[in-house]
């Protein structure tokens, strides 16, 4: 035999090889024995697919469970988020609404001055009224810029234990 390989592409080299070779006496049972071991292969590498199969299986659905799991959190987390801002809406248009209506109802109070122990104010509603009370009592009404005498009952207030506030 010589050492130099023809191409591949020669058939005369391959049976010539072939030929060249001694036949090998082969038992009966050779045919079961190959046939066994290539069924026994074949079932391996068939078990090998499925156990692999069912791994990636169980392990995409790990991971779609846990996305949709995540997906529910912020899903639930949003969703709570969102109840959480209209409840707060609807409280800031319910202070809204009752400052408005407060804002409505506009109780005139002028401040007259004062000095550090002292605050006047005057409540010109109170004043109207008090006025009207002592034109109906038929009597001279009073300077309405002259601290009042009778306390805190009207229109001004004039303590001395520190800065007043408007009566109101």
């Amino acid at each position: 035999m010589s050492d130099v390989v023809p191409s591949p592409s020669g058939d005369a080299w391959l049976r010539e090889r072939l030929q060249a070779l001694e036949p090998v006496e082969v038992s009966p049972d050779f045919t079961d024995r190959a046939l066994q071991r290539f069924g026994r292969a074949r079932a391996r590498r068939r078990t090998a697919r499925r156990a692999a199969a069912v791994a990636a299986l169980v392990v995409f659905a790990l991971a779609g469970w846990l996305t949709v799991d995540r997906w529910g959190d912020r899903d639930r987390t949003a969703s709570a988020r969102v109840a959480a801002l209209e409840a707060e809406v609807e409280d800031l248009r319910r202070q809204l609404d009752a400052l408005s209506r407060r804002a409505e109802v506009v109780r005139p109070v002028v401040h007259l001055g004062g000095d550090e122990r002292h605050e006047f104010y005057v409540d010109l509603e109170r004043l109207a009224a008090a006025l009207a009370q002592q034109t109906a009592e038929e009597q001279p009404p009073s300077d309405p810029t002259a601290p009042s005498t009778a306390g805190a009952s009207e229109p001004f207030d004039s303590r001395s234990d520190g800065p007043t506030r408007p009566v109101i």
